[in-house]
């Protein structure tokens, strides 16, 4: 993650990483349960 935005732009760089992890562990999270379905259903039909 880089951190050379500015001094000003630091909270907002803050915010933007916050987010981004957010996003990132919901996106996870859907790939994890439409992987696990797809799963199950090509080896477990």
């Amino acid at each position: 993650m880089p951190f050379g935005f500015g001094r000003k732009a630091f909270p907002v760089n803050i915010n933007s990483i916050e987010l981004y992890r957010s996003k990132y562990v919901c996106f996870l999270i859907f790939i994890l349960l439409l992987g696990r379905r797809l799963f199950h259903r090509y080896f477990f039909a």
